[in-house]
């Protein structure tokens, strides 16, 4: 089977349950699951305060403050709706150290003139975080910035539009 995200076929050929999520079954969440991620919230709930992880690791998160849930979506070829955030965060239930090789990707759209984090590791379990590393945020002059901490700052910043 290769690279298949289901690796555990046999399982589900002699009618058991495999333990690990199903990949979504459109071509973005396919190809997301093929990567193996440790983390995948699709971010498509309409209710609640859980972000279902949609990885094997099956590690939710938790919406805190002001996000609102079911919201017209990003990605084309899905019916997934997307979560708007106009001061709140979504953070990982479990702890997970920054580890030394790693890719973060998120999707999103602004309208907004006010700058904020958009992905990144912290060291606060919930609410904002004092500390953080490899993280992307935006400016408020619309400039995305890439920043990781090795004992001082270091920073990537996009063009002006």
């Amino acid at each position: 089977m290769g690279d298949s995200p289901q690796p555990y076929w046999p399982l589900n050929a002699s009618g058991r349950t495999s333990p690990l999520a199903s990949a979504p079954p459109d071509a973005y969440g396919a190809a997301i699951s093929c990567a193996k991620p440790v983390l995948y919230w699709r971010l498509g709930e309409s209710n609640g305060t859980k972000a279902i992880d949609s990885s094997a690791s099956d590690q939710p998160g938790t919406y805190s403050d002001s996000v609102s849930l079911g919201t017209a979506g990003l990605v084309n070829g899905t019916s997934n709706t997307a979560a708007a955030f106009s001061r709140g965060i979504v953070s990982s239930d479990t702890r997970i150290d920054a580890p030394d090789s790693y890719a973060l990707e998120a999707c999103f759209s602004t309208t907004t003139t006010q700058g904020g984090k958009i992905i990144g590791f912290g060291s606060a379990s919930t609410g904002l975080s004092d500390n953080s590393d490899r993280h992307v945020y935006l400016q408020d002059d619309g400039r995305l910035v890439f920043g990781t901490w090795t004992g001082q700052t270091n920073t990537i910043v996009t063009e002006p539009r």
